[in-house]
């Protein structure tokens, strides 16, 4: 639960800036990183019905916890 450090970072390239976001407990809890959290990530930072081409479209990075490990998923 605390590989994430309870939290992510929101960069706003256009304004230059950036800033930590807290992930919920009970997100945490649900999804152990990954697609899973990407996904929720995702429909959290999207406005709705934004065309993913939009420049306005939020781009995820979300690894899985098993990333650097000689496990293969």
């Amino acid at each position: 639960m605390f590989g994430y450090h309870g939290r992510y970072l929101r960069i706003d390239v256009s304004a230059g800036r950036g800033s930590w976001v807290a992930l919920p407990d009970d997100v945490l809890r649900r999804f152990i990183g990954g697609v899973g959290l990407g996904t929720w990530l995702l429909h959290r930072e999207s406005p709705v019905g934004i065309d993913p081409l939009n420049p306005a479209a939020p781009l995820i990075f979300a690894f899985s916890p098993l990333v650097g490990t000689p496990l293969t998923t």
